[in-house]
């Protein structure tokens, strides 16, 4: 099987990112707060590197989230072929 991962621009630091995608992991509102009217967010995609840190759960990767944010229009598919 081919392994799928994804690429992107952090927005902390402009490096590039490669790891597994995750987008919309925090429900938030546009202000920040979280949105109990179930609105849509705008998207807010991360890329969690697979080779950087372990983690086995949903709170491992949500303590990591944050350095990971990247740039929307940024992120793109690579896939590894034979």
């Amino acid at each position: 099987m081919n392994e799928i991962l994804f690429e992107g621009i952090r927005k902390d630091n402009g490096e590039k990112v490669i790891g597994c995608l995750i987008n919309n992991m925090f429900f938030y509102s546009a202000l920040g707060v979280i949105n109990t009217k179930r609105k849509p967010a705008p998207p807010a995609p991360y890329i969690i590197p697979n080779d950087e840190f372990e983690y086995d759960c949903w709170n491992d990767i949500a303590y990591y989230a944050d350095d990971y944010e990247v740039i929307p229009e940024s992120v793109k598919q690579i896939t590894f072929l034979d």
